[in-house]
């Protein structure tokens, strides 16, 4: 067997700390953890006198951060690779990252699927030598920010677009990159499961396709919101508005039809908006665009409710069902898998395609919807019946899961029904 890769995890957050080191098989990766860390400064300490090939780190700890490390690493150790987690989606942490040559930039909630195809990734380029690409390899992540930035109006003028650009090396003609914005609903099929039950895998799978298959023009996506993807598309060859959005409605429907077919998965794809330049979209109030755009909505349909076929998940199922309405926690449920939490967290996602916190959301929110179906009882009232204990909070939830609040699901939908 071809010898392992040491890598250091560093991360303030215990649990989050040992997840990552327990619950990715970093053998099959071509790596061991040789040390974990709650302390930058611990880690730096212990790289000094240990030869290591990677760090795994969060980005923002108490004393030394992650780009701190990244710094010292690009100053001293420059064979060492460094992949840093962030739970901030943030242009300062995109450029630390870019400057200091991390080799790849993830954001949290950490996706296990794409964490593991940057490590697979990784052993190739440290088993084959390679030592350059760094920078490149991160320009997707920080032309991303910078989109979704621009998206969200957070420039206030031209100048300081183009100052940011050239700070980030992103070689971009503002006046003449023709654009445009699209939203992508990933779906269940006609006979397939409900959109809650795609995980999150299959979705990035979707979208990251997306990207390396489009030909014309690059695509980004820059926001989600429940369920559908805003993406904006920029032109690689110069042509006009209106030209460029035949040809984005005609390229995306292509590779809407084959992924389609790949993943088993209904897409829809809609062009919101086409601008002749960059400027011309800073200009035109993107956000209003998006929010409008998103305004369309569809009654909540939850999936279905087959039970697993794997007795542990039977019995947590069985549990949460006749429970929902209590204050349930991971720790709760993983005791009825006789699982420790870190490692029920991914086991449940794994088997149900959904992370637990949603799994028991969705069932709360069926729970509701039958309650509102009674009309028996007013929504704050439904809220406490279901487990949530503030009103407030009841009412995001259910938004999330319907996009709608719990009055405007009375109003409209179950109006409808009824």
């Amino acid at each position: 067997m071809d010898e392992l890769n040491d890598l250091v995890i560093v991360d303030d957050e215990r649990i989050i700390r040992e997840g990552l080191r327990d619950m990715v098989d970093w053998r099959a990766l071509g790596f061991r953890v040789a040390a974990c860390f709650e302390d930058g400064r611990e880690a730096l300490e212990f790289i000094e006198s240990n030869r290591v090939q990677a760090i795994l780190t969060d980005i923002r700890m108490a004393d030394v951060s992650g780009i701190d490390i990244a710094r010292h690493i690009s100053e001293k150790m420059p064979d060492v690779r460094v992949v840093i987690l962030s739970g901030y989606r943030d242009f300062e942490y995109a450029r630390g990252a870019l400057r200091y040559h991390a080799w790849r930039y993830l954001l949290k909630p950490v996706d296990f699927g794409e964490l593991e195809t940057v490590f697979r990734e990784l052993n190739r380029e440290i088993g084959g030598g390679a030592s350059g690409g760094r920078e490149g390899a991160l320009v997707p992540v920080v032309r991303r920010q910078f989109y979704s930035d621009l998206v969200s109006e957070r420039f206030v003028s031209t100048a300081q677009l183009r100052y940011r650009s050239a700070e980030l090396g992103l070689r971009v003609d503002f006046d003449r990159c023709t654009c445009a914005l699209i939203v992508v609903r990933i779906g269940p099929t006609a006979d397939g499961r409900g959109i809650d039950s795609i995980s999150g895998v299959v979705r990035a799978g979707v979208l990251n396709s997306m990207v390396s298959q489009t030909r014309s023009f690059t695509l980004d996506e820059i926001m989600a919101f429940a369920g559908r993807v805003v993406a904006i598309g920029v032109s690689i060859e110069a042509s006009d508005e209106e030209t460029f959005r035949r040809r984005v409605a005609i390229e995306m429907k292509r590779v809407a039809a084959m992924l389609c077919e790949a993943f088993q998965v209904a897409i829809d794809v809609r062009t919101v908006a086409s601008f002749g330049s960059l400027s011309g979209l800073l200009s035109s109030h993107p956000a209003r665009l998006i929010e409008q755009a998103l305004q369309e909505r569809t009654p909540y349909r939850p999936a279905p409710g087959d039970e697993s076929s794997d007795p542990t998940l039977r019995r947590v199922q069985e549990y949460l069902r006749e429970n929902c309405s209590s204050d349930i926690s991971l720790a709760d449920a993983a005791d009825r898998a006789f699982l420790s939490p870190v490692y029920f967290s991914k086991y449940f996602k794994e088997h149900t395609g959904i992370s637990f916190t949603r799994y028991l959301a969705q069932l709360r929110v069926e729970k509701a919807i039958a309650l509102f179906r009674e009309n028996r009882h007013k929504v704050h009232e439904v809220g406490r019946l279901v487990g949530y204990r503030s009103p407030r909070y009841f009412s995001r939830v259910f938004k999330r899961m319907t996009g709608y609040s719990p009055r405007e699901y009375c109003r409209r939908v179950l109006a409808m029904e009824r």
